[in-house]
């Protein structure tokens, strides 16, 4: 019988950082991800590029699906909502991201605490609530 898999904060770090390099990948401000490569002219890389298109993709749409499955259409709402009150109390105190790549680099940040939030979610209840599902109890 395998061990049941447990709710750490270093595991929701790793996670998270999966999850926010994903993003990265996929698109930055910095210019250097998947977009910007794949609309650079040069033709000698196609197949590549449509490769690791499909590749981030299918990764995406995993973790997307992962994610929104364990949060229901209320958790993304709460998380919505959550971020959006975050951001507008920073900015009635005063806090404000002096560039475009800033803000764009917290809406990134912000989504990804809330699909590893998602993924984490199942293992997080049971670290709460000291309960095991059902399909744990075998």
């Amino acid at each position: 019988m395998a061990a049941a898999a447990r709710f750490k904060w270093s595991s929701f770090a790793g996670r998270w950082l999966f999850v926010f390099a994903l993003q990265e990948a996929v698109y930055n401000p910095t210019g250097y991800h998947y977009f910007s490569w794949l609309m650079q002219p040069e033709s000698d890389y196609v197949p590549v590029k449509v490769f690791v298109g499909v590749a981030l993709l299918i990764v995406c749409v995993f973790v997307l699906g992962l994610a929104l499955r364990t949060l229901t259409p209320i958790g993304v709402f709460s998380a919505v909502v959550f971020f959006s009150g975050l951001s507008w109390a920073g900015y009635s105190v005063g806090v404000r991201l002096p560039t475009t790549a800033l803000t764009v680099m917290w809406v990134q940040a912000a989504i990804a605490t809330a699909l590893a939030g998602g993924i984490s979610l199942g293992l997080f209840r049971q670290w709460i609530s000291g309960l095991i599902t059902p399909s744990e109890s075998h």
